[in-house]
């Protein structure tokens, strides 16, 4: 079947955010799921939704352009919100199989492109749960709200993609492949890289609070660094002393809560009582973060080696990647050819940097994710073994024992059993 011509949307600029509303497309079938606007919509959303319009929908072979202004800046990232994707009952759809593409051109020349993979990137929109997920490849989806109601009711997700190109581009198409699955998109807009307010928010590019817990049960030394700094820089920016030291208490109770599920002593208990009360007595910036470090550094002990003898930032880029990228088929030899150097060095680098070879790494990086969406989705675990780079679920079981004590069946049950 021969490509559809592809509908045009100009983006606007807001904010350093730019984004463009969806028009309603020539030849588009009536839709059963226009946005109430008071409808289920997380609020930072709503003004994103076109709720006088009908969304873009999807026919196989059929693309939506998102198209830069001439005087705007490369962006980092693509957005689209919409419904990925209203699947046919009667038609089966396949984990893994290609459902569409977000694809960069410069004119007719394709710069780039980045697949979404039924399963991983989209999911059955009828399903009621919330998804928050990190694809592997540097794709995020998260669920912003829901559109229509009853058995029409189906979920908004925000698909974020990033773009990694150094050419340039002057738009960006959003394509559906040959397959059942519908998408109807509502808004697509571009994000540069601009640091929000706070600094371990999720979109700020560098650790989340989120992502501590597990920085803590990976004993990943550099990436904790990496943090500590982070905060370094965010309390000197803090507007008074009251606010420095509430940040302080959230990162150090981050930290003690990972202390304590890895088995910590009875004394870690009392370490946010005692934290206070000496933050509390501190009259400057500087003095609540090497209090503040000092007891992180208590807490973690593999903070005490000597960090200067490791290549940081190499190292930083290493660990960064694999969080974006620990769904695709890493190796020590990927790794130093990103990093532009032998394949030796970066082994030895990576050891001293983590205490543990790459590989191993990289396995305790795929159980973390893999844990986590066993307990906060309800994909199924072949999917979720997939996902996160397993290429049998016989390997990926095995793995997941070894390191928890629990199947993933079980690990899931306990939750649901809580």
């Amino acid at each position: 079947m021969p490509e559809a011509a592809p509908h045009a949307l100009e983006s606007a600029g807001k904010e350093g955010l730019t984004a463009g509303r969806c028009p309603h497309a020539h030849g588009q079938a009536e839709t059963e799921h226009t946005i109430d606007p008071k409808h289920e919509i997380d609020p930072e959303f709503r003004d994103l939704v076109a709720t006088s319009r009908e969304p873009w929908q999807s026919r196989p072979n059929s693309s939506l352009d998102v198209e830069l202004r001439a005087d705007q800046p490369a962006p980092k990232r693509v957005c689209f919100l919409g419904v990925f994707a209203k699947f046919v009952d009667s038609v089966p759809q396949e984990v893994g199989q290609v459902g569409a593409s977000v694809d960069l051109h410069l004119g007719d020349r394709l710069v780039d492109q980045v697949e979404l993979l039924c399963g991983l990137h989209y999911v059955d929109a009828q399903a009621p749960d919330r998804r928050d997920v990190d694809c592997g490849d540097g794709v995020h989806v998260q669920t912003v709200g829901y559109t229509g109601k009853g058995s029409h009711q189906l979920r908004l997700d925000l698909v974020t993609v990033p773009i990694e190109t150094s050419e340039p581009f002057d738009s960006v198409r959003f394509r559906a492949r040959e397959t059942a699955a519908t998408f109807a998109i509502y808004n697509a807009y571009f994000l540069n890289d601009q640091p929000p307010q706070c600094p371990f928010h999720s979109r700020s590019g560098g650790v989340t609070l989120g992502e501590i817990p597990s920085i803590v049960r990976l004993a990943d030394r550099v990436r904790l660094l990496q943090a500590l700094e982070q905060l370094r820089l965010s309390l000197d920016k803090a507007e008074d002393l009251d606010e420095a030291r509430g940040l302080a208490l959230t990162f150090l109770a981050m930290v003690t809560a990972a202390t304590l599920e890895l088995g910590g002593v009875r004394a870690h208990h009392r370490v946010q009582l005692e934290a206070a009360r000496e933050l509390d007595r501190l009259d400057t910036v500087p003095e609540i973060y090497d209090a503040t470090r000092d007891r992180v550094s208590e807490l973690a002990r593999f903070l005490e080696h000597d960090p200067t003898a490791i290549n940081e930032r190499l190292m930083n880029r290493a660990i960064s990647y694999v969080d974006r990228r620990f769904g695709e088929p890493l190796t020590d030899t990927v790794m130093a050819q990103q990093l532009g150097m032998s394949t030796s060095h970066f082994r030895h680098l990576f050891r001293s940097a983590t205490g543990q070879p790459f590989h191993k790494f990289l396995v305790a990086v795929r159980l973390e994710k893999a844990r986590v969406l066993l307990v906060e989705s309800q994909m199924p675990i072949t999917t979720i073994a997939q996902m996160v780079g397993f290429s049998g679920i016989s390997h990926f079981s095995r793995s997941f024992m070894t390191r928890f004590d629990l199947s993933p069946t079980d690990m899931r049950r306990g939750q649901a059993d809580d």
